[in-house]
């Protein structure tokens, strides 16, 4: 796709302070005045909502059949790829939800579900109000599967590291600050039954 313009834009941008009557009819802007198309010469502009695979490949399609299409991506999560990238489809809610664990003191303050924390570093919309207490030394994380280590090597990774992978500005200037020095992975049983994959 060299050569075409792939835009990232937040959806609020492209929203604010726009009625929905910007949306209704394309064609009515006051100078063909009664609603009907007016064609012209020009490259043709596409707006693609989303950028998911659908819209990946729809913008593909549109490129291999015009070379002359401009075609703008708009997304509101600070990175591409939809579902490829954050993995929860629609028809798999159990994964999307916090489970309780039933645990004495879950809902203190200085206790985040990790998925939420996953949410705040990947600048999840719903999770970027969240501001982690990273002022004490040791943080505890009870589960022993893919996300427990992805959340402790996030802790623990230096700065330099994080600073070459897609993590938010605002987690990365959270965690610079950190003074999280130890993680303890915490499981019901013991190493052999651990529910992480080798990487």
């Amino acid at each position: 796709m060299s050569g075409h313009k792939m835009m990232f834009s937040g959806l609020k941008l492209w929203t604010k302070g726009r009625s929905s009557h910007a949306w209704i009819n394309p064609f009515h802007n006051g100078r063909n005045g009664r609603g009907k198309a007016s064609f012209s010469t020009r490259s043709p502009k596409v707006c693609i909502v989303g950028s998911g695979p659908a819209a990946f490949y729809t913008a593909q399609s549109l490129l291999k059949a015009r070379q002359d299409v401009e075609v703008d991506l708009y997304e509101r999560l600070p990175v591409p790829f939809g579902l490829v990238r954050f993995g929860v489809a629609p028809d798999h809610p159990e994964v999307k939800g916090n489970r309780s664990m039933g645990v004495p003191g879950e809902d203190l303050a200085g206790v985040y579900s990790a998925k939420d924390f996953v949410g705040w570093y990947n600048g999840l919309p719903s999770c970027r109000e969240l501001s982690p207490d990273l002022s004490c030394e040791t943080a505890v994380i009870l589960g022993q599967g893919n996300v427990a280590l992805d959340v402790a090597r996030v802790l623990l990774s230096p700065i330099d590291i994080l600073k070459k992978t897609d993590i938010t500005q605002p987690a990365l200037e959270a965690l610079a600050e950190s003074r999280v020095r130890r993680v303890l992975v915490v499981g019901r049983r013991g190493p052999m039954q651990v529910a992480c994959t080798i990487k």
